[in-house]
Order: C-alpha cells, then sequence, then structure tokens
C-alpha cells in the first residue's frame, strides 16, 4: 500500500511543485488550501506524513498542529512545517508544539524527499518496536495468566455451583463458610489481575525512556514509616493476626522511589513473609543505609524457597503449587523485583528450604543536600 501524504498549503505553485515531487516517488497525495481544511482531512484520511504551510489564512499552522495534538488520532502523523522564514523562535514554536521538522522555502526536491523518508523511517521504527512489545506482551499472558488464575476461579465456581445445586441442603453455617471461599477466590483472582497488568506496564516503561527517567526522578522521604505502616496493617489482616510476630530495626534516608511503588514492594515481600511462616514465629523487617544506597532485609522462620523457585523470579513461567495452594516464588516477587530494578536497585533472596527466608532489597538514595531538595543558607554572626 502506498504512503499517504497531505500538503496544506494555500500557494496552488507550491502545492503544485509538491505534487511533482512527491508524484515521482509513488506517495498518495491529499491536498487542502488552509488549515481548518487540513485539520478536516487528517481526520479523515489519518496520513502517514503532513506537510503543512506555517502562514495560512483561517486557521495558521500552528493552530493545525495544536488541533491535531489534541486527538488520539492523529496525534502521532509526522509533521513537517514548511515556512518562507524559520527562524530560531520559530523553530522552537513549533518543536515545542511537536513538530518534526522544519523546511525552508525555497526547498530543494531531495530536501523533500530526505525529510519525509527520515520520518516515516522513524515513524515505522516506534511502530515496529510498539509491535514487538505487545507480541512480548500477548506471549506473557499466554504463558502465565490462564495458568496462575485457574485455581482462585475453579475456586469460585466450585463454590458457587456447591450453592446453587444444594443451597436447600445446607445449614447457615455452610453458607457463610461457602460465601467465605468465594469471597476469598475472588480477592485473590483480583490482586493476580492486578499485579500482572502492572507487570505489563512496567514492562512498557522499561522500554520507555522519557516514562523511565519520569519514574526515577521520584523519591520517599522516612521510609521507616511507611514500613511500619504496611507491616502493621498486613499483620493484623492475617487469619491469626501477627502484630506481635513482626519485629522493626529501621533507620531512615531519602530513597529515589514513589511512595506508591515502595509499598507495592512491601506489600508483596511482607506478605510472602506472613504467609509462609508459622503464626508465633518472627518475622525481622531492618534497614540501614550505606553510601547512596538504602538497604532493607525482611526475613522469617519459615518454609523458605527452593533455588530453582528463586532462580524463575524475574520469568512467566507457569509456577508449581506445593504450599497454600500457590507458589512462593510467584508473580508477587517477580513483580517487587522488576519495580525495584527500575529503581535501580537489586533484589536478592537468601533461603534455606524449612528453616529462613531472607530477601534483601538495595535502593539508591538521595544525598542529604541534593540539588533538588538544596536551600540558599547565609552565615549569621
Amino acid at each position: 500500500m502506498r504512503e499517504k501524504i497531505l500538503v496544506i498549503e494555500d500557494d496552488p505553485e507550491i502545492r503544485d511543485a509538491l505534487f511533482e515531487i512527491l508524484e515521482l516517488k509513488n506517495y498518495s497525495i491529499v491536498y487542502a488550501e488552509n488549515g481548518r481544511q487540513g485539520v478536516e482531512l487528517a481526520i479523515a484520511h489519518l496520513p502517514d506524513l503532513i506537510l503543512c504551510d506555517v502562514m495560512m489564512p483561517e486557521l495558521d499552522g500552528y493552530g493545525v498542529l495544536r488541533q491535531l495534538q489534541d486527538s488520539r488520532q492523529t496525534e502521532t502523523i509526522p509533521f513537517i512545517f514548511l515556512t518562507g522564514c524559520s527562524t530560531k523562535d520559530d523553530r522552537y514554536q513549533g518543536m515545542q508544539l511537536g513538530a518534526d521538522d522544519y523546511l525552508t522555502k525555497p526547498f530543494t526536491a531531495t530536501e523533500v524527499l530526505t525529510a519525509i523518508t527520515t520520518r516515516l523511517n522513524k515513524k515505522a521504527k516506534i511502530d515496529r518496536d510498539r509491535e514487538e512489545k505487545l507480541n512480548e506482551l500477548r506471549s506473557s499472558i499466554r504463558l502465565y495468566l490462564p495458568d496462575e488464575m485457574r485455581n482462585p476461579l475453579n475456586g469460585i465456581l466450585a463454590s458457587a455451583e456447591f450453592l446453587q445445586a444444594d443451597f436447600d441442603l445446607l445449614d447457615k453455617d455452610d453458607v457463610l463458610e461457602l460465601i467465605a471461599n468465594i469471597s476469598i477466590s475472588a480477592k485473590r483472582l483480583n490482586r493476580l489481575i492486578i499485579n500482572f497488568l502492572l507487570h505489563a506496564d512496567l514492562d512498557l516503561i522499561e522500554k520507555d525512556a522519557e516514562r523511565l527517567e519520569s519514574l526515577q526522578k521520584d523519591r520517599t522521604e522516612y521510609p521507616s514509616l511507611v514500613i511500619k505502616e504496611i507491616g502493621a496493617t498486613l499483620a493484623r489482616k492475617c487469619e491469626d493476626p501477627r502484630s506481635e510476630d513482626l519485629e522493626f530495626n529501621l533507620k531512615d534516608a531519602t530513597v529515589r522511589i514513589s511512595r506508591e511503588s515502595l509499598i507495592k514492594i512491601l506489600e508483596e515481600v511482607i506478605d510472602n513473609a506472613l504467609k509462609f511462616s508459622q503464626p508465633g514465629s518472627s518475622i525481622t523487617i531492618a534497614s540501614e543505609t550505606s553510601g547512596d544506597r538504602y538497604h532493607l532485609t525482611i526475613s522469617d522462620r519459615g518454609s523458605g524457597i527452593a533455588p530453582d523457585r528463586i532462580a524463575s523470579i524475574g520469568t512467566y513461567q507457569p509456577l508449581d503449587r506445593k504450599e497454600h495452594g500457590q507458589s512462593r516464588a510467584g508473580l508477587g516477587l517477580t513483580l517487587a523485583n522488576k519495580i525495584v530494578n527500575l529503581y535501580g536497585g537489586s533484589l536478592e533472596i537468601e533461603s534455606i528450604l524449612n528453616s529462613h527466608t531472607a530477601v534483601r532489597i538495595s535502593l539508591p538514595t538521595v544525598p542529604e543536600f541534593d540539588d533538588d531538595n538544596s536551600q540558599d543558607t547565609q552565615a549569621v554572626g
């Protein structure tokens, strides 16, 4: 299929010249005589690239670009300005709006075709990268999601069918127990879906330099308060409340991670420690700073994790379910590991089966007098 170029230009001579240049390369060409018509044709035809004059009646080139940037259908179409006066301010204004390039009149056929080819090749690469990411996610979904979700879904279906078939024979306690089973399985299924969607989004952030850079600017002050809050909340929610089992030994620093991301890591790691250790056994949560790193260790005296399970963290491979109907080295720890890595940190696990597990997390810290936090000081005396 021929690539389609939309030319928005009010000068008929320039339109004719561009027609001849583009026709030689077998492009499909759509014309607009003013900016307002250009916006309408861009939405109607969704061209592969737009050449647009800056100075036009009714709606100038900047106005065209603003309107196209406001539409999800047209915001990613490569956009090249045609202008008779390309000053530094003109270029800055256009680039701020999202223009991809400028061609100064008079231009040669080579200049036009080179600019078009460059932008179309760049767009094709972006499209290929996006398709590769989608294919990776599709593969991940096929490998992991059905298997991991089968157990809670089967629990919901079995309890619901039991209720439906034998409702008249069940007493109140039996009904309440089945409803509780449905609720537990539904919550687990909901958590799996949320975690998987978050993992998929983190995969995309990992390959998007701008989003990754923005994410790594986040920070959390006084992480000890967050750690104690999450630990206490999870301990209270246990079937046998375990607040007395938690031992805290925490130091503070400003850590390069968002509060939301830190909470997610803590929820997954501390929940594992509670779930796979017996009530009455201690869980130690300790932190310290060393150089520019914040080290957090969560230790329990529980069932431990097999070496092959530790090695599987970071993958989507289907997991066994030897205890509590699920694997300890499941998506939760994989998710925590990925979040930590995105912030430039590391997550390591030391474990001996039926003895203990220690999850050690290291995150970068913000220097005490970081540029973003420092304030001018003046000596007094």
